[in-house]
C-alpha cells in the first residue's frame, strides 16, 4: 500500500485546461489535494511517518524564511540578507523547498502562507508575448530570468516552474495551477526542432540542448499526461526522453550538452541524471515498457560510484563541484522514483543518501545552516558558513527524506 502511494505521489508528469471559475485569485493551498486521472486505486493517504530529518527541514526552511523572503514584495533574495531580487531558477528551487516542507507540516501557519505567497509572486516574472524561435512565431506565456519580465528566458528555468506548478496542483487542487502549468508547456515545445535529430534548446540564443532542460521538460510532460490524461503529452514526453537516451548519454551517464555544432560538454551533474533516472521510472510507471526500467537502473547505478564516496556511515557526496548542487534534490527524487516502481526494490542508493544527511546533521552552525554538500562551492562563504545563494537543496533533500522515510529503512 506505501509503495502505491509513493508512486501516486511521485507521480507525474508534473505539472500543469482551467476551470473558469478558478480565474479569480489563488486558492488557499490547504484545500484538498487534486484528484488524479489516472486508474490508480483511491486510499487514505497515511500519516507522514516524521523522521530525523523532518524536524530539521522544518527549522531550516524557517531560517531561509527569515534570511531570503520578503513577504510585503513577495520578492526573494538571491543572495544572504542581501537585497537583489533573485533569478527565476533560485526562485523555483525556493518552491521546490517549500512545497515539501508545506507536505511534512501542512498545519504550519509560516510554510503554508509563504509557499502560497510565492506561489503568486512569480507572476513577476511571467511574460505573454509573441516569440520567434526556430520551430516559428508564437504566442506564449513563458517566464523570463529576472523580476519584471526582464532577462532572457531559458527553457530550463520554464521547466522547473512548469514542475512547481504541477506540484501546487496536486497539493491543492486549484486548476489555476493546472493552467499554469499548460500554457508553460505551450512554450517549452517551441524549443523543440529537427536540428541534431531533435530535442529542445537551452536557451534563447539556440545554440546547443542540454540534458538540464530535456530531462524536466521530458518530466513536466509525463506529469501532465498522468494528470490529464492527454495524449500529446505522453508523445511528447516520450519523443524528449528517447532523443536524450539516443545523443546525451554516454555509457549509462548523461552529459551535460550537444552544441549545434556538434560539440559535446561531457560533466555529468547529479541533477542530470536524476531527471533521467525519473523520467525512465515514469515511462515504466505509464507504459509498462521494462525497457524504461532496465535504462533507470543503469543509470541509478552508474550513479553510486560518481556521487559518492566512501562507505558505510563515512559515505559523503563526491568533492567535485559538479555534484554539490541545490540539484541533489532532483537526483534524490530520481531515486525514490526509481525505487517505487523498481520490483528488486534495492535501497542502496538510499541508504547512501541517509548517511550523507546523517552527517550533515552534525554540521549545523550558528546560523543555521550546514555543511555545503548542497551548495555551489562557488556561493559558499565560509567566514559566515552560509550558502548565500540557493540554501535551498539541503532542506528539499532534508523534507523528501523525511516524508519518504528515504524509503531507506525498509532494508533495516
Amino acid at each position: 500500500m506505501k509503495l502505491k502511494l509513493l508512486a501516486l505521489f511521485l507521480a507525474i508528469v508534473t505539472l500543469l485546461p482551467f476551470a473558469v471559475g478558478c480565474a479569480n485569485g489563488a486558492t488557499d493551498v490547504t484545500t484538498a489535494p487534486a484528484t488524479s486521472t489516472t486508474d490508480a486505486p483511491k486510499e487514505e493517504e497515511p500519516e507522514v511517518r516524521t523522521t530525523e530529518f523532518a524536524e530539521p527541514a522544518r527549522e531550516l526552511m524557517h531560517q531561509i524564511i527569515d534570511d531570503y523572503w520578503i513577504s510585503r514584495s513577495k520578492q526573494l533574495r538571491e543572495e544572504y540578507k542581501q537585497s537583489n531580487a533573485s533569478f527565476v531558477w533560485s526562485y523555483a528551487s525556493f518552491l521546490e523547498s517549500l512545497a515539501e516542507t508545506y507536505r511534512l507540516f501542512p498545519d504550519d501557519a509560516t510554510i503554508a502562507k509563504t509557499y502560497k505567497s510565492a506561489l503568486e509572486g512569480l507572476e513577476a516574472y511571467a511574460v505573454t508575448a509573441s516569440i520567434t524561435s526556430p520551430s516559428g512565431r508564437h504566442k506564449v506565456t513563458y517566464y523570463n530570468a529576472s523580476r519584471g519580465g526582464q532577462g532572457d528566458y531559458y527553457y530550463d528555468d520554464d521547466a522547473w516552474i512548469c514542475i512547481q506548478f504541477l506540484n501546487a496542483y496536486e497539493l491543492s487542487g486549484d486548476a489555476q495551477y493546472l493552467q499554469k502549468a499548460e500554457e508553460t508547456l505551450e512554450f517549452l515545445w517551441t524549443g523543440w526542432d529537427d536540428v541534431l535529430g531533435g530535442g529542445i534548446y537551452w536557451d534563447k540564443s539556440y545554440g546547443g540542448k542540454n540534458t538540464c532542460a530535456n530531462g524536466p521538460i521530458a518530466i513536466s510532460y509525463l506529469w501532465a499526461y498522468q494528470l490529464t490524461q492527454k495524449a500529446e503529452y505522453l508523445e511528447k514526453g516520450r519523443m524528449i526522453y528517447d532523443w536524450c537516451r539516443e545523443k546525451l548519454l554516454e555509457g549509462s551517464l548523461y552529459i551535460d550538452s550537444l552544441g549545434k555544432d556538434g560539440g559535446r560538454n561531457g560533466w555529468k551533474a547529479a541533477y542530470n541524471q536524476g531527471v533521467m533516472i525519473y523520467a525512465g521510472a515514469q515511462l515504466y510507471e505509464i507504459t509498462g515498457d521494462e525497457t524504461y526500467l532496465k535504462q533507470a537502473r543503469m543509470t541509478t547505478n552508474a550513479t553510486l560510484s560518481l556521487m559518492f564516496t566512501g562507505s558505510g556511515s563515512k559515505t559523503k557526496m563526491n568533492d567535485n563541484p559538479i555534484y554539490k548542487s541545490w540539484c541533489v534534490g532532483w537526483l534524490t527524487r530520481g531515486y525514490l522514483k526509481f525505487y517505487s516502481v523498481d520490483p528488486k526494490k534495492s535501497g542502496t542508493a538510499m541508504k547512501k543518501l541517509e548517511a550523507v544527511l546523517t552527517n550533515t546533521l552534525e554540521t549545523k552552525d550558528k546560523n543555521g545552516y550546514y555543511d555545503p554538500y548542497f551548495c555551489n562551492p562557488n556561493a559558499w562563504q565560509s567566514e559566515t558558513r552560509t550558502c548565500v545563494l540557493q540554501p535551498t537543496g539541503v532542506c528539499t533533500v532534508f523534507s523528501l527524506a523525511a516524508y519518504y522515510d528515504l524509503i531507506l529503512k525498509v532494508s533495516k
